[in-house]
């Protein structure tokens, strides 16, 4: 495959971010590409802030106006979502704009298009789940016990938990003191409001026909379950779907040649 000019991995432990208060509240992001090119909103994971895209958001900004957040701390989607967008609204992003959230960050951007379809004409939904029932099951201890077990702990659970996707990756070392070092400054309120995000039950987003979408799955994702995928594969009967054999729950890192090209092309698609 050609190249694309995708940003070296060490850029997850340089890339630098804007923060700006909203609100009474901090807002963490990286902003790339030209104020009149279409808008491209990206949401990381649990695990993530906004330099985790930071290897495609610099391609991706040739032909988008690219913002990459961190998390607001919030409790409840529903309000996180109606956060999102007085935040960003604040921010004066051109609309409609497209969305691309990856594991949680997929949930989050489900809720929005629900409640705000005049704001979004494309989402691309990332290794991602909209029923959350397996991943519930999956983690029914844990749910309950991380309001007892130490911070400590809960960090070393969520990173072991990650290194899973990056067994014999070349850049295993890279990766890994990009999440160890953004664990080790997580306060434990801001940790539980996140992992709580990926429990809460809540009833199945409808989202427009009219919002165009491209589901990107992996099919060694041990994050989220085989049945799962499935499931979000089936309630969105018209999204275009891209498929990875390998590649592990951080496809954005792993893939990233072929994951931009994804992303770029389904939203270059008229």
């Amino acid at each position: 495959m050609e190249k694309q000019n995708v940003a070296p991995t060490t850029c997850l432990n340089k890339e630098k971010t804007t923060q700006k208060e909203i609100n009474n509240r901090i807002v963490e992001y990286i902003e790339k590409g030209e104020k009149d090119k279409p808008s491209l909103i990206l949401l990381p994971g649990t695990a993530g802030d906004a330099r985790i895209f930071c290897k495609i958001i610099k391609p991706l900004s040739k032909n988008f106006h690219v913002y990459s957040f961190s998390h607001i701390h919030v409790k409840g989607v529903k309000n996180v979502v109606e956060t999102w967008n007085y935040i960003l609204h604040s921010l004066k992003i051109n609309i409609p704009f497209s969305m691309l959230g990856t594991s949680v960050g997929g949930r989050i951007i489900q809720y929005y298009a629900e409640r705000y379809p005049q704001d979004v004409n494309k989402i691309i939904l990332a290794n991602t789940y909209s029923d959350n029932k397996e991943i519930i099951s999956k983690n029914k201890g844990s749910i309950f016990l991380v309001n007892f077990i130490p911070l400590s702990i809960i960090k070393k659970i969520l990173l072991k938990g990650t290194a899973e996707s990056f067994k014999n990756h070349p850049e295993y070392d890279e990766i890994i003191t990009y999440f160890k070092n953004n664990l080790e400054k997580e306060t434990r309120k801001k940790l539980l409001i996140r992992l709580r995000w990926n429990f809460e039950k809540l009833p199945l987003p409808k989202i427009s026909q009219n919002i165009s979408k491209l589901i990107i799955i992996s099919n060694d994702d041990p994050l989220i379950p085989s049945k799962t995928r499935e499931k979000l594969l089936k309630q969105y009967p018209e999204a275009k779907v891209k498929k990875f054999k390998s590649g592990g729950h951080f496809l954005y890192l792993t893939k990233a040649e072929e994951y931009f090209m994804s992303v770029k092309n389904f939203l270059l698609e008229k």
